[in-house]
């Protein structure tokens, strides 16, 4: 089935039988097959559809597979009662494995972002190369309050009253940081996004209301930035957009790890930031060198 997305180009969408269920994909494929396929990771509470804006300023030459996390999109969810990233990325890197044997370069944004850099830690030898939007290891206050506010359990009723929440879910999220918290310091520097977009982003988080949750809480709880310092023979590039609200996280993590940054105007929410952010990636990603690590089993240890 190929699909036609509003400033996207044209993507067949596909899905994978795995043990756990069917996993889906967007599949932008390349030209030609002389570059490493780039495998990107939505943030919540969306679907690899919100990606596709951004897919359609890449080049050509490159393929780019946008993967709906377990229980997003139309991906069937794991399974597993509160899952963590390590749950996700055991299924994840079945899917790459499929589609890339020879490993790929990944890039995800937030919750994205924990996901592909869990899968690098987990599978080193899938991972050429990491690009990580917006990465955050929370403090445990603000942790443990988003964990209990920021994906509620959401079910439909007759009245509909859900429909409502989720519409009003998505543009506050948009508005504050946290969403739920409407103080003028959660203010954010952002205006609405169309109504168009914000109806597409609207049915990816009704789709998946009973599951949408599970990878946002695993993504919370996962202290990606601490995590970042036990990569080996993998090059990052760590980038963010003026408004994110992940930004000084991810720029200090750069900082201290010695990683590669890059802060861009805007990454998201107009054409001119998805296409100054495909730029950047492109760039780096033809300037640096996949260093795929490779596993000495004899050690259990990367070499």
């Amino acid at each position: 089935m190929v699909v036609t997305v509003t400033n996207a180009p044209r993507a067949k969408r596909r899905f994978i039988d795995l043990d756990h269920g069917q996993m889906h994909y967007w599949d932008l494929p390349a030209h030609d097959g002389r570059k490493a396929p780039l495998i990107m990771f939505h943030p919540s509470p969306l679907s690899g559809r919100c990606l596709l804006p951004l897919a359609s300023h890449f080049s050509a030459d490159r393929r780019l597979i946008l993967v709906d996390l377990p229980g997003n999109g139309d991906s069937d969810e794991l399974g597993v009662a509160d899952p963590t990233v390590e749950d996700f990325v055991a299924v994840l890197a079945d899917v790459v494995g499929e589609l890339a044997p020879g490993g790929a370069d990944l890039y995800g944004m937030h919750t994205g972002a924990s996901m592909a850099l869990g899968l690098a830690l987990h599978s080193p030898r899938l991972a050429h190369r990491l690009v990580l939007e917006g990465l955050a290891s929370f403090e445990p206050e603000l942790r443990d309050l988003l964990l209990e506010h920021q994906a509620p359990v959401v079910t439909a009723d007759l009245e509909g009253r859900h429909l409502l929440w989720v519409w009003q879910y998505l543009r506050d999220s948009y508005l504050f940081f946290p969403w739920f918290d409407h103080r003028a310091e959660c203010r954010r520097p952002l205006g609405l996004p169309s109504p168009d977009v914000l109806h597409e982003r609207f049915v990816d988080v009704v789709k998946a209301l009973s599951t949408y949750r599970q990878s946002y809480r695993a993504s919370i709880g996962y202290p990606g930035i601490d995590k970042l310092g036990g990569l080996v023979g993998i090059q990052v590039l760590l980038l963010a957009g003026s408004s994110d609200m992940l930004k000084d996280a991810t720029r200090t993590a750069a900082l201290n790890g010695g990683h590669d940054y890059v802060e861009l105007a805007d990454t998201d929410s107009s054409d001119s930031g998805r296409q100054a952010c495909a730029a950047a990636i492109e760039r780096w990603l033809d300037q640096t060198t996949a260093a795929v690590a490779v596993r000495d089993d004899s050690h259990g240890s990367l070499k």
